[in-house]
């Protein structure tokens, strides 16, 4: 695994290693505060990895849910997009 001062442009496991203690501190069912909490980390850092992050809400069975978007659009528009989850 590659250290936290790798390049940017390289996985760094110790780096994800500090977003994933975030996530992870607490539960955060949909809708808990800590769900909140763990939305607008993981927006904060899409967006301080110069993504463009967004929330789609929805329903589902009953229950308001939230989707974290992060685009990182391409150089090439017309190509057809790729989706990570």
């Amino acid at each position: 695994p590659r250290p936290a001062d790798a390049s940017p442009a390289a996985f760094s496991a110790e780096r994800a290693m500090a977003d994933v203690r975030v996530i992870a501190r607490e539960p955060h069912p949909v809708g808990s505060p800590a769900n909140a909490r763990v939305r607008d980390h993981l927006l904060a850092r899409l967006r301080s990895l110069g993504l463009q992050a967004s929330v789609q809400r929805g329903v589902d069975r009953g229950q308001a849910v939230e989707n974290v978007v992060g685009v990182l659009p391409g150089a090439d528009q017309s190509a057809p997009a790729v989706l990570l989850m």
